[in-house]
């Protein structure tokens, strides 16, 4: 779909990784749009991953904020940008603690969601997007990027490689479709 031409709130939604380097996790960040009243009530808007040590995490950051920003403008969010949801473990601990200590909208994810692991955060964000609750942007559904080596879709790419039960999950790259999860169960 289009960006939303209004919507509430924009916000980002934060996997990070504790270090750079090919055989390790990225640190993925995926842009939501939630409107309760008009449009659709979820778009994701935007995303990104990279390939970075936790000790510059911290410079980082401000980017993310800074494009939730621009997007809440492009999408006249009502109530603006919200900030960042990051998950309170390993380096998003470190990203949560020194956002507070610098006054920005910076948010732990809620121990329940993390707790619930990876197979019970994709059943409990099937059901907005089997109900058509949860959109792509055109955006982020057309947008690629080199990531390891490899230029695709890496967020379409972790998303429709998932697959509930999968004994060798682990072995695969899941930031960002943790990312996505995380951001469905938030708004929705």
């Amino acid at each position: 779909v289009a960006y939303p031409m209004h919507c509430d709130c924009v916000y980002a939604v934060i996997d990070s990784a504790m270090k750079d380097g090919s055989g390790n996790d990225g640190t993925a960040v995926v842009y939501f749009g939630l409107s309760q009243h008009f449009g659709h009530q979820l778009t994701i808007l935007d995303w990104d991953i990279v390939q970075i040590n936790s000790d510059l995490l911290v410079n980082w950051l401000p980017t993310v904020l800074q494009h939730c920003e621009h997007l809440a403008g492009v999408c006249k969010a009502r109530n603006g940008s919200i900030g960042a949801f990051i998950e309170d473990k390993a380096s998003g601990i470190i990203l949560n603690q020194y956002g507070a200590r610098m006054g920005w909208p910076v948010t732990p994810i809620d121990g329940t969601i993390t707790a619930t692991g990876k197979d019970g955060r994709a059943i409990a964000a099937s059901g907005p997007v089997y109900r058509g609750e949860v959109k792509f942007s055109q955006h982020a559904f057309e947008k690629t990027k080199e990531y390891k080596g490899i230029t695709r879709n890496h967020l379409m790419n972790q998303i429709c490689s998932y697959r509930i039960g999968d004994k060798d999950a682990a072995k695969r790259a899941d930031d960002l479709s943790d990312a996505a999860l995380y951001g469905i169960i938030i708004g929705l």
